[in-house]
């Protein structure tokens, strides 16, 4: 099996998101038939929260213990705020290939893929830099797999119960501030209050406990899901937690609490329904009552869908660090790669792919594209008995496109590679799954310069049997 190492941080001062979405990432590798393991540095508390899973607690951040812990055909995966660039760097050259989670742009990373999976990853701009690429945005939100897929929410036609969740440590001391407000506004309402590890303040909450008042001490991701499914509102911390609400469907306030939630706040704040989102400037009893009762006057308004639970999914396999996935090694991963009909829906995704530098330059058609011819050429397409547009994928993970025409007896082929997914081996694969459906003549047009797609034909059994204009034509009897 191959090794993935898992360095991150989180104890009973810092918090548990970092380990709490590795945790994810550890199970989703350990399906996949990798061999994961984490390096965390903090106290003993996060051996209870990672379970039975293998845990090394330890200070990673020292050259010669990641070398110790890493070899050559290894993958890592760093979740941090502590490390700096050196020790980035020494991972970065000691393994096969590391993935960096990044919330705010710490700093500009070595090879390697950076992973933000926020709401608001994909607003940011991130430096273009050789041998790094980037999965950004909420497709790529990492939750727990007790929050996929999820059975539809129970609706009522009132609230009856809010969920109060500040995370593994309430470093602010909120939770008994939030219970007086409820308590004060909102009496009637049953609060189902979260009391994570790292609470040094239960003395003051059980102060605001009545019996509309249950508390809920350490609950497994289990026990979360149940409360966020049975609850009508929550109040919560705006970090890892809003993922999970907006997975459930959940209304909900969220609340800056530390300084890396200020983007998840931002987000927030653009949605156009069933949540609002207070910084620490706009806190006060007087505010967290009057959202809740906003959200409570119009509960019915369910938050936008943006978090789906295959985010972890889409990160390991667009990371490749699935063994043997893109190489020689493991022909029978290849029938990873499957084909769905493309629809108007895909418009945008091939818009993108088509208008790429190198692909237009690889193109018969070298010129950029407007969308509204696009879109009318894929509708005209789409209708089109004799066509077919395919678009490859990995999972959840869009990797390129096939057209397909069928003419008097002969097909041609017409591929495309998402920019995110060159080099790695997927036009040859692509083609080659895509000729086991076709039979007869096959043939296609490609560019003289475009060396990478000749090569990709000659190992497909096409042959060049004419020039013209810089074109030229390759064939294929398939079944040869």
């Amino acid at each position: 099996m191959t090794l993935l190492v898992i360095f991150t941080e989180g104890g009973s001062l810092s918090g548990y998101g970092h380990v709490t979405r590795c945790s994810a990432l550890y199970d989703e590798a350990l399906a996949c038939g990798l061999d994961p393991r984490f390096v965390v540095n903090g106290d003993e508390e996060v051996l209870r929260v990672m379970g039975d899973r293998r845990v090394e607690l330890v200070d990673w951040r020292c050259e010669a213990f990641v070398r110790a812990r890493l070899t050559p055909e290894s993958f890592a995966v760093v979740d941090s705020y502590l490390a700096d660039r050196e020790v980035y760097g020494w991972i970065s050259t000691a393994c096969r290939r590391a993935l960096y989670i990044d919330d705010n742009q710490r700093m500009a990373y070595p090879a390697g893929v950076v992973v933000n999976p926020s709401l608001y990853g994909h607003m940011l701009e991130y430096p273009q830099t050789p041998g790094v690429s980037y999965l950004l945005g909420p497709q790529y939100v990492i939750l727990r797999p007790e929050f996929r897929q999820l059975p539809p929410r129970i609706r009522r036609t009132e609230v009856q119960r809010v969920l109060v969740t500040l995370g593994g440590a309430d470093v602010l001391n909120l939770t008994p501030m939030i219970l007086r407000a409820l308590n004060e506004h909102l009496p009637g309402l049953e609060k189902h209050v979260v009391v994570g590890p790292g609470f040094n303040n239960l003395a003051e909450i059980q102060s605001q406990v009545n019996d509309r008042v249950v508390l809920y001490h350490q609950p497994d991701a289990a026990r979360m899901r149940e409360l966020m499914l049975a609850c009508d509102l929550a109040v919560t911390a705006a970090g890892q937690t809003v993922h999970e609400l907006l997975a459930t469907g959940l209304p909900f306030v969220a609340i800056e609490v530390v300084d890396n939630q200020a983007g998840n706040i931002q987000a927030l704040k653009s949605m156009k329904s069933g949540v609002i989102a207070l910084s620490r400037v706009e806190l006060s009893e007087k505010t967290l009552s009057e959202s809740v009762v906003g959200l409570a006057d119009g509960f019915a308004d369910k938050p936008e869908a943006l978090v789906d639970g295959l985010g972890v999914r889409r990160v390991i396999e667009a990371s490749h660090f699935t063994p043997g996935l893109f190489g020689s090694a493991c022909s029978s991963n290849e029938q990873g790669i499957h084909f769905y009909n493309a629809s108007i829906e895909d418009a945008e995704l091939l818009f993108r792919w088509r208008n790429d530098e190198l692909t237009r330059t690889a193109s018969i058609n070298q010129g950029v594209i407007q969308f509204e011819e696009h879109l009318a050429w894929l509708e005209k397409s789409l209708a089109d008995s004799s066509r077919r547009v395919l678009i490859a994928s990995l999972g959840q993970v869009p990797l390129g496109t096939i057209r397909i025409d069928t003419s008097k007896g002969e097909t041609e082929f017409s591929w495309t590679v998402a920019p995110e997914s060159r080099g790695k081996g997927i036009a040859k694969r692509m083609l080659k799954q895509a000729l086991a459906f076709t039979h007869g003549r096959v043939v296609a047009r490609i560019r003289e310069e475009n060396v990478a797609s000749q090569k990709i034909a000659l190992a497909s059994g096409f042959s060049k049997i004419q020039v013209e204009n810089g074109i030229g034509l390759w064939e294929k009897q398939n079944g040869e």
